[in-house]
């Protein structure tokens, strides 16, 4: 929080309420108090110079510590000036003579202000003071005059004022001390908000965390990301991620103000991609492309970047306050610092999965033909044949070889038999499903798994593989000319006719392709159905290509 109590009082009242009083009420007190004094120089019969001497001395005393009290807070200067005032004002008494109940309302002056200033002890020991000289003043010989009249007349004039004007700054401070503590009141429920938030979204992100690092998809993961940011900024916002490989960013999560929309757009429209940093966009202010389509008129972009590189932007709708309460009480905004939390976790988690697919690319796919490798396939086969014996629905297994390869590596080079490795390859994935799983099992060979096709259906696809392949034109150099396309032996075997278990169903195909290449190559053979026994017997299809 920007601000403590004190910083909040200061900022309303000034450095120093108390200063403030004291500055503005004591000096009436001082003006009150030497046109008192003066005032009983009007009376006649001055006769003792000394005793004036020591009034003037009280007095000047007594405004020099006033000063002194404007800027300290000693508790014996607070006692030190009223105590010389009354002495002052005894001293003057005794010189002139003069005493009346006009005496007792300029000593009145200590009493007000022992009353405003000090405490109870130390009024008390004031108030005994004043009435102690009450009492000396009252037995000195005093004659009334005109003079005196006058000078009763003034002091309850100016005694009447100071009290009116003294109990009308005690009601300005208490006014201003009432406000003080309801913005201070104010400023404490914003604040145990503040904290209640910010608790409540730690243990949303906590949530969060777990969850995204629980999720398999990035579909999940998005639904995950969705829930958490509705709850924690209710009036909307955006969660777009960065494909890179059509260099475009793409909205995955839509929520409040900005529900439904779903575009893509380059990271040049959004300006905290292109400065690396948050932008926010109050009304009136330049928009991101990518929100000029929206009505949100207050908006804050935050991009997503792990290690230097761009995962996305995360995009929020910012409320608009009608009283900044908040800014008044010295509280920052939270939601930016809550937009940069969220946004934190959303970049790690992004760079974690992107991470971990490439890491499971690489795992189960072949790098040269970008088709899955042999564990791959076992672990499917595997996961098919169970969903098989369930389902009762067939699972076909193709068994692929290229032909004479090893006299293509020997003529040619090792860069040529990659090349045409690539090239049927890429006939292969063009050519099956995508609930198909078509592996790069050993050098030269190649194994299609086919859920839920017959064995006729997987015969057909072998037919158009050995056509598209005879297709092929590979060159050695860009010299040479077209080298003779490759030709396949296929093998074929289908559950359950020809295997129970993923093993046998893989021996049955093995055996089928073994007995195409025994046959003279470029030929399809069908695994024959497995003996009692269960071991697998083929013939070999009389169709050649």
């Amino acid at each position: 929080m920007a601000k403590n109590a004190k910083s909040i009082s200061n900022s309303l009242l000034g450095e120093s309420d108390g200063q403030y009083g004291r500055n503005v009420i004591a000096i009436p007190f001082l003006v009150v108090a030497v046109v008192a004094e003066a005032s009983l120089l009007l009376s006649p019969n001055t006769n003792s110079g000394s005793a004036t001497i020591v009034s003037v001395i009280l007095l000047a005393t007594a405004v020099a510590s006033f000063f002194l009290f404007l800027n300290k807070t000693y508790v014996w200067v607070n006692i030190l000036v009223p105590l010389l005032y009354t002495g002052s004002v005894v001293s003057l008494v005794i010189a002139t003579g003069s005493s009346s109940s006009g005496v007792g309302l300029v000593m009145l002056l200590s009493v007000v202000w022992s009353a405003l200033y000090l405490e109870i002890w130390q009024s008390s020991l004031i108030v005994a003071v004043v009435v102690v000289s009450e009492f000396v003043t009252s037995i000195v010989p005093a004659e009334v005059d005109y003079a005196i009249r006058v000078r009763r007349v003034v002091m309850f004039l100016l005694i009447s004022s100071l009290i009116v004007y003294a109990a009308h700054e005690v009601r300005n401070r208490v006014t201003r001390i009432t406000t003080e503590r309801k913005v201070l009141s104010d400023g404490m429920q914003l604040t145990i908000g503040a904290l209640e938030e910010s608790l409540r979204n730690a243990a949303i992100l906590g949530h969060l965390v777990d969850m995204l690092n629980s999720s398999n998809t990035r579909e999940e993961g998005y639904e995950v990301i969705q829930r958490a940011a509705e709850t924690m900024f209710v009036d909307g916002g955006l969660v777009s991620a960065f494909n890179s490989s059509s260099n475009q960013v793409e909205t995955k999560c839509a929520w409040g103000s900005f529900a439904g929309e779903c575009e893509v757009f380059s990271t040049e429209d959004c300006w905290a991609l292109r400065r690396g940093h948050e932008y926010e966009s109050k009304s009136g202010e330049i928009k991101c492309n990518h929100l000029r389509k929206s009505g949100v008129q207050h908006t804050l972009c935050r991009p997503l970047l792990a290690q230097g590189e761009v995962m996305g932007v995360l995009t929020i709708s910012m409320p608009y306050l009608v009283v900044p309460i908040a800014e008044i009480a010295g509280i920052d905004d939270p939601l930016p610092q809550t937009a940069m939390l969220f946004g934190e976790q959303l970049s790690i988690w992004m760079a974690n999965f992107n991470l971990r697919e490439t890491l499971r690319y690489q795992s189960i796919r072949d790098p040269l033909t970008n088709l899955f490798n042999r564990r791959f396939l076992e672990e499917s086969l595997t996961r098919e044949m169970s969903k098989s014996a369930r389902t009762l629905e067939q699972v076909s297994v193709i068994q692929v070889d290229i032909d004479n390869f090893k006299e293509i590596n020997d003529k040619y080079g090792h860069s040529v038999g990659d090349v045409t490795l690539v090239a049927i390859a890429e006939v292969i994935l063009s050519l099956f499903r995508d609930s198909d799983v078509p592996c790069r099992s050993g050098g030269e060979e190649f194994t299609m798994l086919l859920p839920n096709c017959s064995w006729e259906n997987a015969h057909a696809r072998s037919e158009e593989l050995q056509r598209r392949v005879a297709e092929i034109q590979v060159s050695t150099s860009p010299q040479t000319p077209m080298l003779k396309p490759p030709t396949l032996s296929i093998g074929i075997a289908a559950s359950p006719e020809h295997g129970f278990t993923s093993d046998a169903l893989l021996r049955s195909a093995d055996l089928a392709l073994y007995e195409s290449k025994s046959g003279g190559r470029n030929k399809i053979t069908r695994a024959l159905a497995v003996t009692d026994d269960r071991r697998p017997v083929v013939e070999p299809e009389l169709r050649s290509h």
